[in-house]
Parts: C-alpha cells; structure tokens; sequence
C-alpha cells in the first residue's frame, strides 16, 4: 500500500531493520490497494521482481493461489488471528474491517447497517471504489452478496441513487470524502 511505503508510514523503518539484518537492498513498489497489486503480479506473470507481496486481503487470496505465482511459505507457528487462519501460501500481518466512515458534522443519524443504508429513505450520499480495481470495492460487493444473496441486484438499485461517485480506489473516494463531497465513503477500520 501507498500508506505502507510513506515517509510517515511503517516502511522506511521496515526497510532499515531488513537490510540490517540481511545485508541486502530493499525496494518497495507501492500501488493503490490489494486489486491493484494482484492486477500487477498477475500482468507481470512469472517474469515479475517481487520476493515479497504485502497487501492481498481474504478476498483475494484464492485468485491469487490460482495464478501458480505464488509460492508455500513453510510453517508459521503460533499464529493468533481472530476467526483463526490456515493458509500454506498467505500470512496474514494485520486485519481490519469494511465500514462506512462518516462526517459527523454533516450526517446526525448515519445508518448503523448495510441494510439502513441500502433501504433507508435519506437524501445522504456516499462515495464508493470500483471492485475490480478496489479492495474495497470489492469487499463491498462481496458483503452485499452475503446479506442480500440472490435479491443482491435488487440491493444495487436502490443503493444507487445514494452513490455519489465511484472511484478507482480508496485513495481518491477518502480524498472526496475530506474534500466534503460526501457525508459518507466505503473504508476501512
């Protein structure tokens, strides 16, 4: 991620203690969000630089295993994840949830579930990614597809008219969002 890479993110000290210890260089290549990066690792193919990629969420995963460019980790021990983890490819290094991050300003009483907000009657819009090139996006999709099943296209059309925009990624819907354009974007935790 973009906020990984940052001056003011966790990768420059990362990048330090690394090549302390292993005597070698080390180059980030940042991209926008998870999408973003298994898009590139996938048009890269087998040809790609990348030992390491950090950044793929649960949703991702199995793509990513189906490409054949990823490789077995070994056995990580004593790994404490909440609803747990198993995985002889992907090590989780942190975890969080989809949410809508709103203006409290500007919106008095947001709506406290995906069902208030695809079903409520306010005026109130919000700024969502794209799921093909978004993690978020693509966590959206997938939790509307989870609470509303096979009545999930009805779900889109009535969330529709409260979509201000959708945008590539998470960078720009949350930039939108502290612009004011929106009292509402799909985010993290």
């Amino acid at each position: 991620y973009e906020s990984f890479t940052a001056d003011w993110g966790p990768g420059p000290a990362v990048r330090k203690e690394f090549e302390a210890e292993c005597g070698c260089d080390l180059e980030f290549v940042s991209v926008a969000d998870g999408v973003a990066l298994l898009n590139r690792v996938k048009l890269e193919g087998a040809g790609t630089k990348a030992d390491v990629v950090l950044g793929l969420d649960t949703n991702l995963t199995a793509d990513a295993k189906a490409s054949g460019l990823f490789a077995p980790h070994g056995a990580v021990a004593d790994l404490n994840v909440p609803g747990g983890w198993k995985d002889d490819t992907f090590v989780p290094f942190d975890y969080g949830y989809f949410a809508v991050v709103y203006d409290t300003e500007k919106l008095k009483t947001p709506p406290k579930s995906l069902k208030e907000l695809v079903e409520g009657a306010g005026p109130d819009k919000i700024i969502i990614q794209d799921p093909r090139t978004s993690t978020p996006g693509l966590g959206l999709l997938l939790w509307v597809k989870s609470v509303y099943g096979d009545k999930a296209p009805e779900a889109w059309a009535k969330l529709k008219p409260k979509v201000l925009t959708v945008t590539p990624g998470w960078s720009e819907a949350y930039g939108l969002f502290t612009k004011g354009e929106a009292p509402m974007v799909l985010s993290y935790t």
